[in-house]
C-alpha cells in the first residue's frame, strides 16, 4: 500500500514538473533599455500570464500585466525605450470590462546596482493607476484612482493621510471604516535562478 502511494506521488510530481517546464513564453516585440540591461515582456500560457525579465532573470510574473508608465523615453531605434522606474498593474483573467479593480500595483526600480521590485497600494480599494510625476533619479509621485498620491523615493513609499484616501468611489467594498483601508508597500524577492534557454 505504501509503495503504491509513493509511486502515485512520484508520478504526480513528474507530471507537474513536466507541465511547468513545458510552458512556453513568447517575447513581446519591443525592448526597454535600463541602466541594468535589457527589460523584456513575455507572454506565457497563451497570454494569460506575463513575465517581466531583465536579461534571463524573471523580475515579475503575474496575470495580464499592463505597463502603466515609466520615466523612460523613446530611443533612436524604433520600438525601443529607455527608463529606470516602471509601474505595472495586474488584472485577473476574465475580469469584466469596463470595470477593472486593481488590487495592487508594481514598481520596478532599476536605478541602483541591483533590481528592486515592489508591490504597493491600499487594501480594499481599487488601486487603478491614474498618473505619475517623475523626479530626479529614483523618486516619483504616483497617483491612483481619485487622485490619491503616493510618493516613492529610494525604496520608501509615503502614503497620504487617511482622509485623503477614504472615499466611497475608491472603495471596492463600500466600507467607510478607516481600519478596512491599510496602505501597503512590500519589496518582493527576486529569484536568483535564471530562465532556461
Amino acid at each position: 500500500m505504501k509503495k503504491n502511494i509513493l509511486f502515485a506521488s512520484l508520478i504526480a510530481g513528474i507530471c507537474c514538473f513536466q507541465a511547468f517546464s513545458s510552458e512556453t513564453c513568447e517575447k513581446k516585440v519591443y525592448t526597454v533599455f535600463s541602466p541594468l540591461g535589457k527589460l523584456d515582456e513575455y507572454y506565457c500560457n497563451s497570454g494569460t500570464l506575463q513575465e517581466i525579465r531583465l536579461g534571463d532573470r524573471v523580475l515579475l510574473r503575474d496575470q495580464l500585466l499592463a505597463d502603466e508608465d515609466s520615466n523612460g523615453h523613446p530611443t533612436a531605434k524604433k520600438d525601443k525605450y529607455k527608463g529606470s522606474l516602471f509601474i505595472y498593474s495586474s488584472h485577473s483573467y476574465g475580469q469584466p470590462q469596463p470595470f477593472i479593480c486593481t488590487e495592487k500595483l508594481y514598481l520596478l526600480d532599476l536605478t541602483g546596482k541591483k533590481p528592486r521590485v515592489f508591490e504597493f497600494g491600499i487594501t480594499n480599494t481599487c488601486n487603478t493607476f491614474h498618473w505619475a510625476s517623475w523626479g530626479k533619479g529614483d523618486s516619483a509621485v504616483i497617483a491612483i484612482k481619485d487622485n490619491v498620491k503616493i510618493k516613492y523615493n529610494n525604496g520608501k513609499f509615503t502614503f497620504p493621510d487617511e482622509e485623503n484616501y477614504l472615499s466611497g468611489s475608491t472603495s471596492a467594498t463600500g466600507s467607510n471604516k478607516a481600519a478596512d483601508y491599510v496602505p501597503f508597500a512590500r519589496e518582493l524577492p527576486i529569484p536568483a535562478t535564471q530562465v532556461a534557454k
